[in-house]
């Protein structure tokens, strides 16, 4: 019994590549690779992650301190959406990647945004306090302790020029 004609096998090594039925097979397995290779509708590419810049730069403001935050992410060109989340909530959506407010003691918490090219941002913390800091249990651990450490948030404005400080025991 003899080989059929229709199958040509290669008599050595180096006639492989004369080999007819071999090349479409590497082209399969080529396509076959790519197929691999190719996104699949409905999947998603990860994201570059978005970024919270608050201005002024501390986390720490006072109220009615002006506070701007900028959503550092991708974007479309004509979609410049950009949603912001406060406390792990969905607060709202703007049109443009950053917006101003008058600092209130609401307004503390945790911010995070997002745009439509980027995934959600790692939250920033803003902590809004009072000038005036009148808590009664602040006031007597003050008093029973004897040693007192001082904390001064200067504002750019009063940093320019000296600042004076004086100190009182018991208010005399």
């Amino acid at each position: 019994m003899g080989i059929p004609s229709f199958l040509a096998l290669p008599s050595a090594r180096s006639d492989w590549a004369d080999c007819m039925p071999c090349h479409p097979l590497g082209h399969m397995l080529l396509w076959t690779a790519l197929l691999f290779l190719a996104p699949v509708p409905g999947t998603h590419a990860v994201l570059p992650k978005a970024e919270v810049k608050l201005q002024p730069a501390w986390i720490n403001v006072l109220q009615e301190d002006s506070v701007t935050l900028t959503c550092q992410g991708d974007h479309d060109p004509g979609n410049t959406t950009t949603q912001w989340f406060h406390n792990g909530n969905f607060t709202w959506t703007e049109n443009q990647p950053s917006f101003s407010f008058k600092a209130r003691r609401a307004s503390s918490g945790y911010y995070r945004c997002q745009t439509a090219y980027s995934s959600l941002s790692d939250p920033v913390h803003l902590d809004v306090i009072s000038a005036n800091h009148t808590d009664a249990e602040e006031a007597a651990k003050i008093e029973a302790e004897d040693t007192i450490t001082y904390s001064l948030l200067l504002h750019p404005e009063a940093a320019e020029g000296e600042a004076e400080a004086s100190d009182y025991q018991n208010h005399i």
